[in-house]
């Protein structure tokens, strides 16, 4: 006898033939949408493709945004001059490579203008005096051709340094040098050859440190004093009597010499052109004093 529920009962093996064509529909139906939001996932949990989608709109959504309102700017500004504040106290070199361009022509054309102010009042003022001294200084003008102002200035001159120079310790050629106004540098690779030649000879004959084997050569009125360093030296040509405070000076500029170019020194090629960027630390071992 054949119970009557037994009738209305479901059949696992009808059920999962019907289940299974229902899949596979679904499969078919929703498969490219099931696909596109797996990619979206992967997207977003991959940090390197969710980074590589933002990179793609940043530009263009920080332009959007900025020509909007100031809202943007005002977020960003500390940010930007807290960092740049911290890169120039870790490591100064590449922004003063960086504005070095601009900022050393302007101090140059100041500093002209002042020496040339300088000199034209005290020409006006000395044309004026009739002491004996300003007779003797006038008269040796005339005789020597030279500017009254410069003999004046000549006269009153504690000291002065006329040229500052760097030289390639390996090699012995000149990188670099700079002027004081009117100095003529036309024989700057023949002082570099002979600090080379005397450093040589002094540490071949009598065993001195090439450190210090030259720290100073005098010719005349004019002393030449060098700094060595680990791969450049520098040497300033100086007239009259400059205190040892020079000396500091001197080394300071070297050091920042190796800090900026550390990495062309070591492996110079025998390309000078791109040490034009020491401009105006050697500008700034161009002292003076004057009575």
């Amino acid at each position: 006898m054949t119970d009557g529920s037994t009738g209305s009962a479901t059949n696992p093996a009808d059920a999962g033939t019907v289940a299974e064509p229902m899949v596979e529909l679904r499969t078919l139906l929703l498969s490219p949408e099931q696909r596109q939001i797996a990619g979206l996932q992967r997207r977003l949990e991959d940090p390197s493709q969710f980074s590589d989608a933002v990179a793609g709109v940043l530009a263009e959504a920080i332009v959007l945004r900025a020509s909007r309102d100031d809202a943007l700017r005002r977020a960003l500004a500390p940010l930007v001059a807290e960092l740049l504040e911290e890169t120039i106290r870790r490591d100064p070199a590449p922004v003063a490579r960086a504005i070095s361009p601009v900022i050393g022509p302007a101090i140059r054309r100041a500093v002209r203008a002042a020496l040339e102010s300088m000199t034209q009042t005290l020409n006006h003022v000395l044309t004026r005096a009739l002491s004996p001294r300003a007779i003797a200084w006038r008269w040796e003008a005339w005789r020597t051709g030279r500017p009254f102002a410069e003999v004046v200035l000549l006269h009153t001159l504690v000291y002065r340094v006329e040229r500052v120079m760097v030289v390639h310790r390996e090699t012995g050629l000149l990188l670099r040098e700079v002027s004081a106004a009117g100095v003529d540098s036309d024989d700057g690779d023949v002082i570099a050859g002979m600090m080379t030649a005397t450093g040589d000879f002094m540490s071949d004959a009598f065993g001195a440190d090439p450190d210090d084997a030259t720290r100073s050569l005098a010719v005349g009125d004019l002393a030449v004093w060098v700094e060595q360093g680990p791969h450049a030296s520098l040497a300033a040509v100086v007239r009259g009597h400059a205190p040892v405070e020079l000396r500091t000076a001197l080394s300071e500029g070297l050091e920042e010499v190796h800090a900026r170019m550390g990495g062309q020194l070591e492996e110079f090629d025998g390309e000078a052109a791109p040490f034009a960027l020491l401009d105006d630390v050697l500008e700034g071992c161009l002292e003076s004093e004057y009575r």
